[in-house]
């Protein structure tokens, strides 16, 4: 609720929201409110598409990207290198700038990495100074 409260007063540049609720129940082996967690995740990212389209209607530039930090074990309580299934996640990547539709392949593996410069290069941004070579790559795949 603040996250979407300061969102409609203030139109961010950037905005990060971190959803962790479904890691904990998970990780305390709790699948029903893991469930319950998830659904509950899926109203707050519904919520937000929402703002941002009012933004984009009103003439705002606004995307907006979905991802988790980690993915699951076929158990849904763990992660890590003993559940090599664990490394893999999603994104979502809608609204300005984005061009892909659809599920999208690549002919290189995407990481996590890939978030942070494809995030500033839809903003414009130039890496911070202290940037370690091969930190990432832009996703060019899914940009205008």
């Amino acid at each position: 609720a603040l996250a979407l409260r300061y969102l409609e007063a203030h139109a961010p540049r950037f905005m990060f929201v971190g959803l962790g609720d479904c890691d904990e129940h998970a990780h305390e082996g709790h699948y029903a409110a893991y469930i319950e967690a998830l659904r509950a995740a899926d109203a707050v990212i519904g919520d937000i598409a929402g703002v941002l389209q009012r933004m984009r209607d009103g003439g705002r530039l606004a995307t907006l990207f979905v991802t988790t930090d980690h993915g699951r074990a076929r158990d849904y309580r763990h992660h890590g290198a003993r559940f090599p299934e664990s490394g893999r996640v999603w994104l979502i990547a809608t609204g300005d700038g984005i061009a892909a539709r659809g599920a999208v392949n690549t002919r290189t593996p995407r990481y996590l990495a890939d978030v942070a410069p494809t995030l500033r290069a839809l903003l414009a941004l130039a890496p911070p100074p202290d940037e370690a070579p091969g930190s990432g790559h832009v996703m060019t795949e899914l940009l205008r």
